[in-house]
C-alpha cells in the first residue's frame, strides 16, 4: 500500500484476474445501482462494484443487498465513517501498529498484522481504532482490488485487563456486525 498517494487498482487488470466477472456484470450493476435513489450511486466505483460481486460469489441478488446494507451501515455509524481524516487516525497509529503485510497466505488471503507499539491502557482507544482500521481497509482494497480472503492478525502481546476494561459494547458489536457485512462483501 503506498504512503503518498491512493492510486484505484485498474479495472482492465481486475477483469483479467481470474474471478469470472465481466465489464457486463458490473453493467448490471450499475443498471440497478441507478434505480436506488437512497444509495450515493455517483459515488460508487466499477471497482467497488467488482468487489462486491466478486464476494458474492458473483450473485446479483447477494451483491445488491450486500450493496445496500453496507451503504446503510456506513450512514448509521458515524462515528467511524463521518469526518474522517489522517489527523484522526494519527494517535492511533502512535499507539498500534496496523500493517498491511507485502505475503500473503497460501490461499492468496491478504493478511492485516496489528501489535501494540505503546501498552498503556490510558492511549487505547476501541472506537479511533476501529475508524482507523476500516480506513486502512479501505484504502488498502482499494489499491489492490479482489482478494481471494482477509486475515487479521492480532498480536495481544502487551495488552492487559486495564485495555479489556477499555473496550464498550457498542463499538464491540458494530464493528462485529459490519465486518460481518464487509466480511460477504470483501471474502469469497
Amino acid at each position: 500500500m503506498s504512503t503518498d498517494h491512493v492510486n484505484p487498482f485498474p479495472l482492465e487488470e481486475e477483469y483479467q484476474k481470474k474471478t469470472g466477472i465481466s465489464p457486463q456484470d458490473i453493467g448490471k450493476l450499475r443498471t440497478w445501482l441507478a434505480t436506488q435513489p437512497h444509495l450515493p450511486g455517483n459515488h460508487i466505483t466499477d471497482l467497488d462494484l467488482v468487489l462486491t460481486y466478486h464476494c458474492c460469489n458473483r450473485s446479483l441478488g447477494v451483491s445488491k443487498q450486500v450493496l445496500d446494507l453496507h451503504y446503510t451501515l456506513r450512514t448509521l455509524f458515524t462515528n467511524y465513517f463521518k469526518d474522517r481524516t489522517v489527523e484522526d487516525i494519527e494517535q492511533v497509529l502512535r499507539t498500534l501498529l496496523l500493517t498491511p503485510l507485502p505475503m500473503r497466505c497460501d490461499d492468496g488471503s491478504a493478511i492485516l498484522f496489528t501489535h501494540f507499539m505503546d501498552s498503556d491502557p490510558t492511549n487505547f482507544n476501541i472506537g479511533e481504532t476501529i475508524k482507523t482500521v476500516l480506513m486502512i481497509m479501505d484504502l488498502w482494497q482499494y489499491e489492490e482490488g479482489t482478494w481471494p480472503g482477509f486475515v487479521m492478525v492480532v498480536d495481544f502481546n502487551g495488552m492487559t485487563l486495564a485495555h479489556v476494561a477499555r473496550l464498550d459494547l457498542q463499538n464491540i458489536q458494530q464493528f462485529l456486525y459490519y465486518l460481518q457485512v464487509r466480511s460477504d462483501r470483501s471474502t469469497e
